[in-house]
């Protein structure tokens, strides 16, 4: 699963500050549009921009 959290800017610098090293070690990646629906289509009907913790969730 995909952690996908909308209004980047204070988000990311919150994660930043206290996410343990190893859910960053894969990065935040910045989603638009059609890249939040294909990564979770639930979502992508409500945000057009979000954010992507790679290394977030847990399958």
């Amino acid at each position: 699963m995909q952690l996908i959290v909308q209004n980047g800017y204070l988000f990311e610098r919150r994660v930043r500050v206290n996410a343990p090293i190893t859910l960053l070690r894969d990065g935040i990646v910045v989603l638009h549009g059609s890249e939040v629906t294909d990564s979770e289509p639930a979502l992508g009907t409500r945000f057009h921009d979000s954010r992507l913790l790679v290394g977030g969730g847990g399958n």
